[in-house]
């Protein structure tokens, strides 16, 4: 592997994207995964707007995605957005104090 390929790899982990999700994007998440699968109306509603610009960033980021059902899209979690949830509710571990 060149040294680009390498980092590359390490910045697709799920413990590097979890820590750079804002909010609304874990707010997200976590409502597909306790729903299931949410059409895109909910978040197209007026007062969704915050929340369907975290399902872009989660789309980008391969968190989500998107499945045609007749004549609307339903958004899922894939398998790395599960593991980015488990990592996120995975507690942190305690610093060691330096002696």
């Amino acid at each position: 592997m060149t040294s680009y390929q390498e980092w590359k790899a390490s910045m697709s982990t799920p413990e590097w994207t979890a820590k750079r999700l804002s909010q609304n994007e874990i707010e997200v998440l976590r409502l597909i995964e306790s729903k299931g699968m949410v059409s895109y109306f909910w978040f197209s509603q007026s007062d969704r707007q915050t929340y369907r610009q975290a399902l872009r960033k989660c789309k980008a980021r391969g968190l989500v995605l998107p499945i045609r059902r007749k004549t609307a899209y339903w958004y899922s979690l894939t398998d790395f957005g599960l593991r980015v949830l488990l990592q996120l509710s995975m507690p942190l571990s305690p610093q060691l104090p330096s002696s």
